[in-house]
Parts: structure tokens; sequence; C-alpha cells
């Protein structure tokens, strides 16, 4: 059975290639249209000084060195001595003379597969970009912060796509979003229009105080608390998000205030008026009124 199918694999290539030298000899040529021709024949439609010009105008890369190829063998040289001029394998050098003979000259750069098609189309990415701009709560999950895993799942319930971790992670990416963790919100702050307002005018007030003789301190007090989940979450790229906190009553509280070259802080059970009038007297014991 072996030997009846090699037999056939022998005729039918004896119809294509000469058998004439012996089985151990050269390599066979092929015969009629497929066999590669050599000189003013080889790309009968396509003058040398017409290769040569357009391959002037090309930059360094494949299609220049299959273009050089075509060219050697347009002025009528070997398929051998064309491989070793250019240091490349007879078998690489014929295919790349097929190609210009069956292509032309403008075709000569390799044709990249399509490859897959991505699970995640233009479409459902920006539907991923809308589901990101919502808290996470509006799609039944408990954190306030979306997590790769929570996306990932609503993919596969919303867009009846399953997809890796990875997969979610560069599209996420590719959105310009990050993951990192938000900042606490505070729970009184002054307006955008109050903070505009004391900026411009703080400059000029201290500057003023200074030229009176007046020590210019910046006081400030901190309150280390014990917080509620303030995890990690996806988040657009640019600026920080708040989150709002549920903050325990265990902390540790300072007030600390800084002048021209030296720093005083100090621990308190709490941060009122009486602790921060006996923290200034502490001061101006140091440096004066």
């Amino acid at each position: 059975m072996v030997g009846t199918i090699r037999t056939a694999q022998e005729a039918e290539t004896n119809g294509v290639l000469n058998r004439d030298t012996p089985p151990k000899g050269p390599r066979p040529t092929a015969k009629g249209k497929d066999r590669i021709q050599r000189g003013d024949v080889f790309m009968e439609d396509w003058p040398l000084h017409v290769m040569e010009t357009y391959m002037n105008g090309l930059k360094e890369g494949k299609e220049r060195t299959v273009l050089l190829a075509c060219i050697k063998r347009k002025e009528g040289r070997k398929i051998s001595t064309i491989a070793n001029e250019m240091r490349k394998s007879p078998d690489t050098v014929r295919g790349w003379l097929a190609r210009g003979r069956d292509r032309g000259l403008y075709d000569l750069d390799d044709h990249k597969p399509p490859g897959r098609a991505p699970k995640l189309d233009h479409t459902m990415v920006e539907t991923i970009r809308g589901w990101l701009s919502k808290p996470p709560t509006e799609f039944g999950y408990t954190k306030m912060r979306w997590q790769c895993k929570m996306v990932q799942e609503t993919i596969r319930k919303e867009l009846n796509v399953s997809c890796s971790a990875d997969t979610v992670r560069s599209v996420l990416h590719r959105i310009r979003f990050s993951y990192r963790k938000s900042r606490p919100a505070p729970e009184k702050s002054a307006s955008e229009e109050e903070q505009k307002g004391f900026k411009a005018n703080a400059g000029a007030l201290l500057a003023r105080l200074a030229l009176l003789g007046y020590l210019i301190l910046s006081l400030d007090e901190a309150s280390c608390m014990v917080g509620g989940w303030n995890g990690y979450g996806w988040m657009p790229v640019g600026g920080r998000e708040t989150l709002p906190i549920s903050w325990s009553k265990k902390a540790v509280r300072l007030i600390g205030v800084l002048g021209d070259g030296w720093f005083h802080i100090c621990m308190v059970d709490s941060a009122n008026s009486d602790t921060l009038k006996a923290f200034l007297e502490k001061v101006r014991e140091s440096v004066g009124d």
C-alpha cells in the first residue's frame, strides 16, 4: 500500500519536474510556465531600468530585498549565484523570484495574515467604557470601584462573551483606565470659588503681615483614623477620584506647625480649641510672640 502511494506521488512529480538527472544529482527544475526564466524574459512586462528606478525609491526592507533578487535574475544570473551574493538559500531566492514573476513589480512585500478577529470589537469596547462611567452598585455589586473580575463577569452576562482576565486588562488600558487606589472624600470642604478666592488673596495678605513683623506659621491638624474599604479599582487616567468612607472613632490625632527652618508636632487626645490653644502656648515659648 505504501509503495503504491509513493509510486503515484513520483508519477505526479515527474509530470512537473525534469527527471533526466539522477535522483542524487542537482535539484530538478520546473517545466513550462512554472520555470523561473532568466534575462529579459523574466518579468518581461517590467524593463530593467524601470525596476532599478523603483528600487532607488524604496527604503531598506523586505520589498527592496526581493526586488534586488529579481533585478539580478533580470540581468541573467543563476539562482545559485544570486543566493551566494545575497547570503540566502537557493530555495529562499527561488521563492522571491516566483513572487516577482507572479505578482509584478508593485506587490513584492510580505502579505501579513489577517489573524484572529478580536473577541471584543469597537462597539463592545465603547459599551464597556459606558459601564465604567457608572458605579458597580448599579450592576448588582457591593464594592464601589470596578474590579477586573467584575468587568469580566459583566461582559459574560451582558455581551455573552467569555474572555480572559488579561484581555479585560488590555481593553481597560486601551480605553485609558488605570488600576489604583482612590482618595477618601472629605466630609466638609470649601467650594471651588472659596478656594480660588483664598489662593488669590492669601499671598498678598501674608506679604503685608511679614512686613509688619509678624512671624508666619503654617499650622494643620491630622487624624489618622481607621476607615472602611478603600481598595484599588479601575478609574480613568488623570486626576484622583474620591470615595466616601465610613470612619471609625479610633484615631490618632496630631497638631503640627511649620516655620522658617523648624517644625513642631504634638499628639493630642482630641483636636479642639483647648488643645490648639495649649499647643500654640508651647510654640510661643520656643519662638516668642
